[in-house]
């Protein structure tokens, strides 16, 4: 079928420096925009209206007064209204393409729904659907009188619907425009870098969506990857409310208007339907970012609900790191094929799924980060879900569009466009992150265990009981496959291995102070647990102090400032050892040398000292400067707060120093200021050549 601005498509092609202008016309809020706003009654107060500042355009290069709509072939307008801009591709109802509404000027997208004889009320009424007020008989079509309510939701996180109109054997539906892609692509071209944060971003945005919907009496139906749409501001939006029962009047869909793989079993079998309806496709979407797979998705309806009551789930703890484990059976409930035995409303499930999830606000920059990717690399497949008509963007540099009044979308949208890829912060995928971590994780197990194993076996225990290597290596593999329980057994199991060696008070602090940092912080993340046991690999080296630094990078404040004090505390507990500095433990000569009887009495001089209290202060303080720096996500500000955080130490030093001695000396130890100095380079090199992504929970 020809569309009919198919037929006048070439008006678009005769001058491409006309077409450019009339689309740089598209901004929101410019001159022209306002007033046909404010001469249409049908529009004044409308989606966007609220929104019109033309002042912050007055100095564009653009002249309104030209009447750009007056060179337009009114004969190539879509429904006398809107001048087509291009294709979009296929949707779920139709095809989708852009458009520009010249009464309003702005941008929309309009799905087109070729009319099939089954919908023969609906092809009889000619014009506006949800907006008019001629009179019309609402339930003579299924699902009308829910999208009229539907088109009159307002909020961030929901497509506004503009109109559904009927023109010939078509029904357009016009909705507002967002320039992004949809979930289903972010799914399909970057699967390693979902993380909890963009899960929780996602899950928000979505839940919320439904919430403002359900309380107007409005179910979705259809709650899929592909209605789910993210624009460049990282801002998730879902598409397409209140159409799933017009659609099926249409001619669309299946007679349960939903989609397989995200339609629980009583959608199906087309029972009463209610808001746990919608709450079971949530979470249905939910486990698909975090396990990376749909089990309910089949080929045909029959097949559909075996899928859902025979599926074998993943406990989605174990699929993604960054999850609180009481996801399992939250997520469990919502799935249920029983309607009966989910929660009550979407409202009760959100409420209980999101802290288990990541930050909200760092999701939403990594979605930002990913959406803007596409423009950047330029990969193979479009990674916008509606065509970019600003053509010319690429050529422009920051200069040239600072101070015209752009907002702030279109100006982030020029200065993308602007920088090339080489100025993005290096990032590693999820995956090889997740790879990293576990490994630093089980070296650090591996060296804690030894150390132990030595020390209760004896050295000799290597050559003669297997027994010695079968534990470190179970140590390890535990720790390598579920970190976060893995610090935890080994780090009991050394404070045991303390009491057994004739130190029983180190040995039982040791366990206590383990048990509550797990507990409070490094269940929840391989990040939270790596920061902890930092002490035991960067002081085996004599870079104890680096830990603040890379607590700060990777945490937040609250769980940095716990990893630090734990960190700490194994510094102090490994000095014992024989360094006695709380800087490293040195273990090319100590490892090798059992736990003896000098032990207790080398921790307790070491916390006799009262510089050590006041370097763990200085340590926790440059956690915590760090970390507060580093959550904005600059790179610059990261870069200050690793050196306010050396600044930090080096005082503690100082301090310290004057403590022991009594205002006597300044610096006791000199050589002491090389780990210091050489921790902070290694900061500052961290935060130049990387941003943090954080997984922990806020």
């Amino acid at each position: 079928m020809k569309f009919p601005w198919q037929k006048k498509s070439e008006y678009f092609e005769e001058d491409i420096d006309e077409r450019d202008a009339f689309q740089n016309m598209a901004l929101p809020g410019d001159k022209t925009r306002t007033f046909y706003a404010e001469s249409d009654r049908e529009y004044k107060g409308r989606a966007g209206y609220d929104d019109l500042n033309a002042d912050s355009y007055a100095d564009l290069d653009v002249d309104f007064d030209t009447g750009m709509e007056s060179e337009i072939d009114p004969e190539s307008l879509l429904l006398d209204r809107y001048a087509v801009l291009g294709d979009a591709g296929q949707g779920a109802f139709g095809s989708v393409v852009i458009g520009w509404d010249t009464r309003i000027e702005r941008r929309v997208a309009i799905k087109c729904m070729p009319l099939e004889d089954t919908a023969g009320v609906l092809a009889t009424h000619r014009g506006s659907i949800l907006v008019d007020n001629r009179p019309f008989d609402t339930s003579s079509i299924a699902g009308l009188e829910e999208a009229r309510t539907a088109a009159k939701l307002s909020d961030a996180s929901i497509v506004s619907i503009y109109d559904f109109e009927v023109a010939g054997d078509m029904a357009y539906l016009i909705m507002e425009y967002v320039d992004g892609i949809t979930l289903a692509d972010l799914l399909a071209k970057y699967p390693q870098e979902i993380n909890s944060d963009i899960v929780a971003a996602v899950f928000k945005a979505v839940s919320h969506a439904l919430e403002v919907a359900h309380k107007r009496h409005v179910l979705h139906l259809d709650i899929k990857p592909e209605n789910v749409l993210i624009d460049h501001q990282g801002q998730v939006k879902v598409t397409d409310f209140g159409l799933a029962r017009l659609a099926t009047e249409a001619g669309y869909g299946t007679a349960a208007g939903g989609t397989i793989g995200y339609m629980p079993p009583e959608q199906m079998t087309q029972q009463e339907l209610d808001e746990r309806c919608d709450q079971w496709a949530l979470a249905s979407l939910t486990y698909e970012m975090i396990a990376g797979v749909n089990p309910f998705v089949v080929e045909t309806l029959a097949e559909a609900e075996d899928a859902i009551y025979d599926a074998e789930l993943v406990i989605p703890s174990l699929c993604m790191e960054g999850l609180d484990e009481d996801i399992d059976d939250i997520m469990f409930c919502a799935l249920d094929p029983d309607p009966q035995e989910r929660y009550d409303s979407v409202k009760d499930f959100a409420e209980q799924l999101q802290p288990c999830l990541g930050s909200t606000r760092k999701g939403k920059n990594a979605l930002k980060r990913l959406v803007s990717a596409g423009d950047l690399t330029g990969s193979g497949e479009e990674l916008s879900s509606q065509e970019d008509f600003l053509d010319d963007t690429d050529t422009l540099s920051a200069e040239d569009v600072s101070g015209r009044g752009l907002p702030d979308s279109e100006d982030g949208l020029y200065e993308r466009a602007s920088y090339g890829s080489s100025q993005q912060p290096w990032r590693m995928s999820s995956r090889m992150r997740s790879v990293c971590m576990r490994i630093w994780a089980a070296l650090s197990t591996g060296l804690l265990a030894f150390l132990g194993i030595h020390s209760v076996l004896g050295p000799e225990s290597w050559g003669t009981q297997p027994v010695a290597w079968g534990i470190l290596a179970a140590c390890i593999g535990l720790t390598a496959a579920l970190p976060s329980w893995g610090v935890l057994v080994v780090g009991e199991a050394f404070g045991v291995a303390l009491c057994a060696c004739g130190a029983p008070l180190p040995g039982i602090v040791f366990m206590a102070a383990t048990g509550a940092w797990w507990f409070y912080s490094a269940r929840f993340s391989v990040e939270a647990s790596n920061a902890g046991m930092a002490g035991v690999i960067f002081g085996a080296l004599g870079l104890a102090p680096l830990v603040p630094f890379v607590a700060g990078f990777l945490l937040s404040v609250r769980d940095a400032l716990i990893a630090t004090l734990y960190a700490a505390c194994v510094a102090v507990i490994l000095a014992g050892l024989g360094s006695g500095s709380l800087f490293g433990w040195d273990a090319i000569t100590f490892a090798p040398m059992p736990i003896d009887s000098s032990y207790s009495d080398v921790v307790l001089g070491l916390i006799a000292k009262p510089s050590t209290w006041i370097m763990i202060l200085a340590w926790v303080l440059a956690s915590v400067v760090s970390s507060l720096l580093c959550s904005t996500g600059r790179r610059v500000w990261c870069i200050v707060g690793m050196i306010l955080a050396g600044v930090l130490l080096v005082s503690g030093l100082l301090a310290g120093s004057l403590l022991d001695t009594l205002g006597r000396e300044f610096l006791t130890d000199p050589s002491a200021l090389g780990p210091l100095i050489g921790s902070c380079a290694l900061g500052v090199l961290l935060a130049s050549v990387a941003l943090p992504e954080r997984t922990q929970r806020y």
